[in-house]
């Protein structure tokens, strides 16, 4: 097992990680996949360099390895100040319309649920589409289960979303989670895109590409271009900024501090 460690193995790793998802794994971030790995190991006993060979062309082993690989931070109202400015800026100009918003990087679907739970509160019509490259994050999601803990971080003034399933759960009711799906999706695969080319009025995609390089990280904004309308809004992090090489297709929108992204209607190729 010691193999596991050894930083040639880690970097063969993490280059098989950037080759199926666009997730890089840097210098600094190659040591935190020993934990990962350890995993992995004792499932299938194993070389690293073996279980690495195993994997070109064996789809559902690819797929175990993404679900243990990519599971990321998440929780109910990341960066509330930034959804409040969404809420009053962007959600105020589809009054009486259906809005269709897409959370890109969903993983346990809290973002989806928080976002959903704002449209409700604001009296609108729409569908909150939840995608990931995580199977078992997604089946997490759609169950809409989640430990009691989770509610501290939930706005007082949407705590009402939510009901106590009992005193260590708490549940997304009926009514929330119609208004939501999920479905897999890798940010760097242009087909995946293909069922939903402008089909969204606004994608969240939020503390993902920053983990991305330049390239995959064009690879991915290309991808996201595509799915939205002529004038959607793309919202990133309130770290984040949309690239230089994107001007021609996107203007940006400030309120309240915070950047928004809108989709040219008409792109200037000069």
């Amino acid at each position: 097992m010691r193999e596991a460690y050894d930083s040639g193995f880690l970097k063969s790793l993490a280059k098989k990680i950037y080759e199926l998802t666009g997730n890089l794994y840097s210098e600094d971030r190659i040591a935190f996949l020993s934990f990962k790995v350890k995993e992995l190991m004792n499932n299938h006993h194993k070389s690293l360099g073996r279980f690495i060979e195993d994997m070109d062309g064996n789809t559902l082993l690819q797929e175990e390895f993404i679900n243990r690989i990519t599971v990321g931070e998440t929780y109910f109202f990341r960066d509330y100040p930034q959804l409040k400015a969404f809420r009053d800026y962007i959600l105020s100009k589809f009054k009486g319309r259906t809005v269709k918003i897409a959370s890109l990087g969903c993983s346990t679907g809290e973002e989806v649920y928080s976002l959903a739970c704002i449209l409700n509160k604001e009296g609108l019509q729409g569908k909150v589409y939840g995608f990931d490259i995580n199977q078992k994050a997604l089946k997490v999601a759609e169950a809409g289960v989640y430990k009691s803990l989770k509610a501290k971080r939930i706005p007082d003034e949407y705590k009402s979303c939510f009901v106590q399933k009992d005193e260590k759960y708490i549940e997304v009711p009926a009514k929330l989670k119609s208004m939501v799906e999920f479905k897999k999706l890798n940010l760097i695969e242009e087909k995946d895109f293909k069922p939903y080319r402008e089909s969204m009025d606004i994608v969240f995609c939020r503390h993902v590409l920053i983990y991305f390089d330049e390239s995959s990280k064009k690879r991915a904004l290309g991808n996201i271009e595509s799915m939205l309308k002529p004038g959607g809004y793309l919202i990133l992090s309130p770290a984040e900024m949309l690239p230089h090489s994107f001007s021609k297709s996107f203007t940006y929108e400030k309120y309240e501090g915070f950047f928004f992204y809108r989709r040219l209607t008409t792109v200037d190729n000069t």
